[in-house]
């Protein structure tokens, strides 16, 4: 899954957003008021229930296990939406985000 509509969703939310770069790092960090979490952006669950097969990298892997604070890993944007809503404490702020949103 493209990190686009997953940004542009949680940037609705008031949320700032900075695409991270580097071996293994986690595709984004994610803050609202002074908290913040890292996000790793994957391709949703395939047809059949399964993961598309587009899992953590042996990068990734190491990376995660050396990192000491959670690391979330969003396959869909509505997912990525209700991690910031519990992680960051977003309330009230919830908006429609338009379905524009969905397309890369």
């Amino acid at each position: 899954m493209s990190e686009k509509p997953i940004i542009r969703a949680l940037t609705a939310l008031g949320c700032s957003v900075q695409p991270l770069s580097g071996k293994g790092v986690p595709d984004l960090l994610v803050s609202l008021n002074g908290r913040m979490l890292l996000m790793e952006c994957k391709a949703p669950a395939g047809p059949l229930g399964g993961v598309s097969g587009r899992g953590l990298t042996k990068d990734q892997q190491k990376w995660w296990r050396t990192w000491q604070t959670p690391i979330w890993l969003c396959r869909t944007v509505d997912h990525a939406i209700a991690v910031a809503v519990q992680e960051l404490g977003i309330q009230g702020r919830l908006v429609p985000v338009p379905t524009e949103f969905d397309e890369g």
